[in-house]
């Protein structure tokens, strides 16, 4: 059968060295963009991702090239010299090791098998069966005179005779798939964009199939460059067809000048080029700033209202409160200072012994949390061993104090307690 258009046959093989939950050697086969095989060296066998087949003796020999490829690209990944080449500049961890190769046919006349080679995502090698190139940072890759004679003739006579057998095997096999048609709809949606006071112009191709589509914009019947434009990938829709689209910025200025604007289309599909017009209509750059008018007021109007309600909450004083509770399962002593309901969001707090501050190190220091009405809280705590609370050596008490402040405009407030052998932490707020 002759196929008309580029289709091309890839198979993607990964070889991870370390430990990882990945499989350590996997290859993914694909034609065009239809995933057809899947292996990996935990289950040792060809999946098929295609349609089932009547043909079980000619996939079952197709198997059998690509089971042949498989095992040498395993065997040339997983060779201990590769690793050595590879690692030599690395030592432990997970470093992924990658080869690309396949083939394309052109309406029927097969290219040469094309492989890459990358290492932690670097290209390291590439190979077209006419050159070779190494990149410089692996110097040790670069083949030796038996090497030159051996791998070309691999390449011929065994790589590229079962690629373009594989290939033009789920060609056939994936014809209703790969060799459909389906023509692209294309709008130009145009709307204003109020922070800047532009208009965007965009060209939405979308529901095409194969994946190729040239999209142009042009002003005047001119080309846009790519350098105005924001340039949309080609992306997948959920059916199987692909989407794209470009991106015109329009400033007021150039609104005013009533430039005419073309989204046009070439695809497969299409007999001819599918051109879709605009014209800026009188006012529209009024209608833009206009609508930045209105967002400007709802701007202004928002900061009063925030401003109003900041003003409100700096009223808003914390109120402070001093825990202690022992730990009868250590025998400690745990006494907290909590200040909750103050805005804004600083303050200072302070504990002290015996009339003197606290050092940080000794004492746990909570975050300041934000309350569900919109105020704060925060925490400081100490802790006292058993020791430290059973001591009986006069003076046996310990005289706590933490004091808060919210600004310095602000007064101080404190909260006191007296702890000591036999006697439960009294609060009290002056």
């Amino acid at each position: 059968m002759f196929h008309t258009g580029s289709h091309s046959l890839w198979a993607f093989a990964t070889f991870i060295h370390g430990q990882t939950q990945f499989p350590e050697f996997s290859v993914v086969v694909m034609l065009d963009d239809l995933q057809v095989l899947y292996y990996d060296r935990n289950i040792k066998k060809w999946i098929s991702r295609s349609q089932p087949s009547s043909t079980n003796v000619v996939e079952d020999f197709i198997l059998e090239g690509a089971n042949i490829v498989m095992e040498h690209v395993y065997n040339s990944m997983s060779s201990p010299a590769h690793r050595v080449n590879l690692l030599s500049n690395h030592t432990g961890g997970v470093h992924v090791h990658q080869r690309l190769g396949g083939c394309v046919l052109d309406n029927d006349k097969a290219s040469p098998v094309t492989m890459w080679e990358a290492y932690d995502g670097t290209a390291a090698t590439r190979y077209d069966m006419h050159n070779r190139t190494v990149n410089p940072l692996w110097p040790q890759l670069m083949w030796s005179t038996k090497e030159k004679e051996y791998w070309p003739m691999q390449y011929r006579h065994i790589y590229q005779p079962i690629c373009i057998q594989t290939l033009k095997y789920y060609l056939e096999k994936e014809k209703n798939i790969v060799l459909r048609k389906e023509r692209p709809r294309v709008r130009l949606i145009h709307k204003p964009c109020t922070e800047t006071g532009e208009m965007k112009v965009s060209c939405l191709a979308t529901g095409f199939y194969p994946r190729h589509i040239n999209l142009t914009v042009l002003r005047d019947g001119h080309p846009v460059p790519d350098e105005e434009l924001i340039l949309g990938e080609v992306l997948p829709n959920g059916d199987g067809t692909y989407q794209t689209r470009r991106t015109l910025s329009i400033r007021s200025e150039e609104l005013r000048e009533r430039h005419h604007y073309t989204c046009s289309v070439t695809h497969l599909t299409l007999d001819n080029k599918l051109d879709i017009n605009w014209e800026p209509e009188e006012g529209s750059d009024v209608a833009v700033i206009s609508s930045l008018v209105v967002v400007l007021v709802l701007v202004l109007v928002s900061t009063i209202l925030l401003f109003v309600i900041y003003k409100r909450r700096r009223r808003e004083h914390p109120r402070v409160r001093l825990i202690h509770k022992p730990c009868t399962e250590t025998g400690e002593m745990k006494v907290s200072c909590l200040a909750t309901g103050f805005y804004p969001r600083h303050i200072n707090l302070t504990m002290l012994r015996d009339g003197h501050p606290i050092p940080d190190e000794e004492l746990i220091l909570g975050e300041v949390l934000p309350n569900g009405d919109g105020t704060y809280q925060t925490r400081r705590t100490l802790k006292f061993n058993e020791m430290e609370v059973e001591r009986e050596s006069p003076p046996c008490q310990t005289d706590l104090a933490f004091a808060a402040q919210t600004g310095p405009d602000r007064p101080k407030l404190s909260v006191s307690a007296a702890l000591g052998h036999g006697a439960a932490g009294k609060g009290r707020r002056p």
